[in-house]
């Protein structure tokens, strides 16, 4: 993976052709100029590939952390990223039935970068024939000291999660301006949050996150839960409260 530190703002573009085949590379150099400096300096790549026909599509971005004081916490969390980031068995249309299509994408977000912490979204879109694709979201967030992927155990104690729930079953009946969870028309009649439940960090709250046919059907398409960190503050870790301060 090349380095990008000389530039504020850096473009680069390769194109590959090969029979039936375009492949482009590109990536965005996001530095701590542009934004604050208590942020994590980090690139954007992008891997696009399509057939002639464009019936079989890959576009995918996918993030790269630099600069950081260590880089074998560097270097292992981009490893881990590139991982989950470029799938190559997803990546590989040269199966792909042009009479079907095929469409593979990854949008990537930054919501979160502050203080040794980042939360980067990763939304995708699968389309291997049938009624309709599938998509959905995972949220990876990092402590970049520790170079640990966090789960909502490390945001909020164990014993608070009941309130957790009680908290995010409020904020879906407002969402959804109904009196009971099950007027909503989820799967259950009760929000339950597990500990490995996906979410990601914003300034201004903690969003769990479902995909669509988790706790409810696919029309109902993904959906977030936004609980304000103000209404979380004897619900944190005090470590990671500490870090939010």
């Amino acid at each position: 993976m090349k380095k990008f530190l000389s530039a504020l703002l850096k473009f680069k573009k390769t194109m590959i052709n090969s029979v039936g085949l375009t492949i482009v590379f590109a990536s965005t150099l996001f530095s701590n100029n542009l934004i604050d400096s208590d942020t994590t300096k980090f690139v954007i790549h992008s891997l696009r590939s399509a057939s002639d026909d464009s019936m079989c599509v890959v576009d995918i971005d996918y993030p790269e952390l630099i600069a950081l004081k260590d880089k074998i916490i560097q270097d292992t969390l981009n490893q881990f990223l590139k991982n989950e980031f470029l799938d190559e068995e997803e990546i590989d249309i040269s199966d792909c039935d042009p009479e079907i299509g095929s469409t593979f994408e990854i949008n990537c977000y930054i919501e979160y970068n502050k203080s040794n912490l980042i939360s980067i979204v990763q939304y995708f879109y699968i389309f291997r024939g049938g009624a309709h694709g599938y998509y959905g979201h995972n949220g990876y967030n990092l402590d970049l000291t520790t170079g640990k992927l966090l789960t909502v155990l490390d945001i909020i104690r164990k014993d608070s999660f009941k309130r957790l729930n009680v908290l995010a079953e409020k904020k879906m009946l407002q969402d959804f301006e109904v009196e009971k969870i099950s007027d909503i028309g989820l799967f259950e009649s009760r929000i339950d949050i597990p500990t490995d439940q996906d979410f990601f960090l914003t300034q201004d709250a903690l969003v769990i996150e479902f995909d669509p046919y988790e706790i409810g059907p696919y029309v109902m398409g993904d959906l977030e839960i936004i609980l304000p960190w103000d209404e979380l503050t004897d619900m944190l870790q005090p470590e990671f409260k500490v870090k939010m301060d």
